[in-house]
């Protein structure tokens, strides 16, 4: 015996969106600027880094776990790549933008 019934069309169109200045919950956020942002993602690289270093060096005194220097490393190697991708694509617009035509 199952409850779950399928949606159709008709039930669909009865629902109507959610505005967002009248959700109680909601409460608006400040945008945050891209330098802010940027910082922020650099920072979190930077604590990775130094997270991944203490546990090297822990590792090499004996006094960590394998498994956890290494997982550290590869979260360094993770973050790192994804910053690099940001700086490409950051680069790829202004060439774009820079290349276009008035």
């Amino acid at each position: 015996m199952s409850y779950i019934t399928a949606l159709s069309p008709a039930s669909i169109s009865r629902v109507e969106p959610l505005a967002v200045d009248s959700a109680p919950g909601l409460a608006k956020r400040p945008q945050e600027s891209f330098n802010a942002v940027f910082a922020s993602l650099l920072q979190h690289v930077n604590d990775t880094q130094l997270q991944a270093q203490q546990r090297m060096v822990s590792l090499e005194a004996g006094q960590d776990n394998v498994i956890d220097a290494v997982m550290a490393i590869q979260r360094t190697n993770q973050t790192m790549n994804m910053v690099i991708q940001v700086r490409n694509r950051l680069v790829d617009g202004y060439h774009d933008v820079f290349n276009q035509q008035i």
